[in-house]
């Protein structure tokens, strides 16, 4: 069986060894040597019924060109057989659900524990994966788990959340023991039988007692861990030791008891290998953005006439990654979906005013902070992808160092700069004595948020020269626009209120000022002049409306299960006396005029084939009727002069309406 040729691994597309040795691009051997000299990454290890996978995108070019040849890579990498096959069941969700253990609880399905939610997505995958099996063989194929790893590796955690082992032989282990024992061999042994070696300890084994006694998370110095084995070894027989050999077994153990005496975030940021990245070669290639509680006191006085100095705003940040240049920003009181969609909103405004146009971001890093309420507009605005950081990992987000030299280099400069933060050293903080004395000097929120603002304008004048020369690298060809109806429907905000379509068009109250919004072909293309003739023909739509507070230029109006959206101008304002006419006036107005007649000439087009119909119809049922004004036809009942009733009813004339076109002086005489 061939080599399933590619496998994504945490996220990165790699190519697998076998596959390239089958196809005669290099052997293992060479490959091999590649690697000893840092001209291959590798995503596996290999051995052990683990192919050997190089990371595609790391690769030499003449090694990429000899793989093009054969694959197209990318598009290999999204097709996963196994997906289609992916059928979700309310019956294996109900037996999970109603499941007890031993202890007569339910199965755990917490948000940091979500056990009974990951066997339901085990079942739904491993039936999958029994029905692909099933097919191959029904086909005449034979089944291939290396393969079989390879699509379950490749699933989306997002959509199917799976906890299945990515090794063949593993994974074939545990379909082989779901298709004995059914949805009970998916349940750890530990909710079937009770946790009964929860509390076991391995007797006879001195370094097991030491070493976890090392790793405790409560983090005991070397005389308190030497003190309890001892303990501990005067009731088996063993030899008592000292501090220093505690400390030496410490310092030997230090690489396998770090992670749980200090977390897998400290593990991960000081032992893990990591990558060594360069920076993207244009703009708009990755936008990376998170908040910082902005070390900037300002004063609030509230009701109760009680004033405070303590208060903080939290700055939203969006950097562009190729220069670092703060392409979008926000404050609010606290980080939340909101002010992410402001920062959003102001960096794809910031873009229009540097380039003349919006343009959409290939790629977003966002953190895990609201995620799940803006996953859908990150995958909208990005064009190839949205990474999120991984929790704790503050070496992958290049925008926290940033926020640290943005308050080091600009906010410490002013009176109310709080400092750098709890573990910064004392000697680097400034005197909060000193600066309290003073504080009916700290700002207002307004003049805070000014304050911000002018600090983000600073910042951006020292960093433009250099971005433009990262918008300028930028090819045409990544040069993709947001237009206005997806910018608003990604950051317009709604009024809360829905709208019918008035004579004067759509009225919205905006800042206590009514403003007349409507849809007028933007050209003379037979699209915008249908789509504005459909956004009338649903004239007794009840419309939602998302709009920008900063620009009130356009709205975009959508029905309740939003399958109808349409953009929509603010009305164009004609003067009544002709001497009052600007130029481009009268142009606006032809525009309208020509609008018009398109419409009623759709109307009229429309209801006269309706009523060609109907008159196609009575011409036939004339005929009936003269037939049998000539002849004494009976039915099947022997009546004539019924049927004969029947024909002469159904040719009566029927009013009918015709819609007269205006000239140009009716118009005129109307506008």
């Amino acid at each position: 069986m061939a080599a399933l040729a590619t496998q994504i691994i945490n996220g990165r597309v790699g190519i697998s060894a076998q596959w390239m040795e089958e196809r005669h691009i290099a052997s293992m051997e060479s490959l091999k040597k590649r690697e000893q000299r840092l001209r291959l990454v590798s995503l596996t290890r290999g051995g052990r019924g683990v192919p050997k996978v190089y990371e595609y995108r790391t690769m030499p070019e003449e090694l990429k060109r000899k793989v093009d040849a054969q694959l197209d890579v990318y598009e290999a990498a999204r097709k996963n057989p196994l997906e289609p096959l992916i059928e979700h069941s309310a019956e294996v969700r109900q037996y999970f659900d109603d499941y007890r253990t031993a202890k007569g609880a339910h199965l755990p399905n917490s948000q940091s524990n979500p056990v009974r939610n990951t066997y339901y997505y085990n079942a739904i995958v491993i039936k999958a994966i029994v029905r692909l099996m099933a097919d191959t063989e029904r086909r005449g194929g034979k089944v291939s788990w290396e393969q079989m790893a390879g699509h379950v590796s490749t699933l989306d955690r997002l959509e199917w959340p799976v906890s299945l082992p990515e090794n063949a032989r593993k994974l074939r282990s545990k379909v082989s023991d779901y298709v004995a024992n059914g949805l009970e061999s998916l349940i750890h042994k530990n909710y079937r039988a009770g946790n009964a070696n929860a509390t076991k300890v391995h007797e006879g084994e001195q370094a097991d007692m030491l070493v976890s006694l090392i790793s405790e998370h409560r983090n005991f110095d070397c005389q308190e861990i030497a003190d309890l084995y001892n303990h501990w070894a005067q009731q088996h027989g063993w030899e008592p030791i000292s501090r220093s050999t505690v400390h030496k077994w410490a310092t030997d153990k230090r690489f396998i008891t770090m992670a749980s005496k200090h977390g897998a975030a400290a593990f991960r940021n000081q032992v893990s290998y990591t990558v060594k990245r360069t920076a993207p070669t244009a703009a708009m290639y990755m936008w990376v953005f998170d908040g910082w509680d902005a070390e900037l006191a300002y004063q609030q006085r509230s009701k109760n006439g009680r004033t405070t100095y303590h208060n903080r705003l939290t700055l939203e940040v969006i950097l562009d990654a190729a220069t670092k240049y703060p392409i979008g920003w926000a404050v609010g009181e606290s980080e939340s979906a909101d002010l992410i969609r402001e920062a959003l909103r102001n960096a794809e405004r910031h873009v229009e005013e540097l380039t003349g146009q919006m343009l959409r971001p290939h790629q977003l890093q966002c953190d895990n902070f609201a995620k799940k309420a803006m996953w859908d507009t990150y995958t909208e605005l990005a064009l190839l992808a949205v990474t999120p950081a991984r929790v704790g990992n503050a070496k992958a987000k290049i925008i926290e160092p940033w926020f640290h030299q943005l308050n080091d280099k600009k906010c410490r400069y002013a009176f109310n700069w709080t400092g750098h933060g709890v573990t910064a050293r004392k000697d680097n903080q400034p005197n909060l004595d000193i600066t309290l004395k003073g504080k009916s000097q700290f700002p207002t929120l307004e003049e805070l948020i000014d304050e911000i603002g002018t600090i983000i304008g600073q910042y951006r004048a020292e960093a433009l020269p250099a971005y433009m020369e990262a918008l300028a690298a930028l090819p045409d060809a990544d040069r993709v626009a947001l237009d206005m109806k997806q910018y608003l429907a990604l950051f317009g905000q709604s009024t809360g209120q829905t709208y019918q379509l008035q004579a004067t068009g759509i009225n919205v109250r905006i800042g206590g000022k009514r403003h007349q919004y409507d849809l007028l072909p933007a050209s003379d293309s037979e699209r915008d002049m249908q789509e504005a003739i459909r956004f009338r023909e649903k004239c007794w739509e009840k419309w939602q409306v998302k709009l920008d507070p900063m620009d009130d230029a356009h709205i975009l109006v959508e029905n309740a299960d939003q399958t109808e959206q349409f953009l929509l101008t603010l009305k164009d304002e004609q003067p009544m006396a002709l001497k009052d006419r600007k130029p481009g006036d009268y142009e606006k107005l032809a525009a309208i005029w020509k609008f018009n007649r398109e419409m009623e000439a759709y109307v009229s087009r429309t209801l006269g084939d309706h009523q060609q119909g109907a008159y196609e119809q009575m011409q036939r049922e004339q005929r009936d009727y003269e037939l049998l004004s000539r002849c004494l036809i009976t039915d099947n009942r022997g009546q004539h002069k019924s049927v004969k009733a029947g024909a002469r009813l159904a040719i009566e004339p029927v009013d009918a309406f015709e819609v007269a076109p205006k000239s140009e002086d009716d118009v005129l005489d109307e506008y």
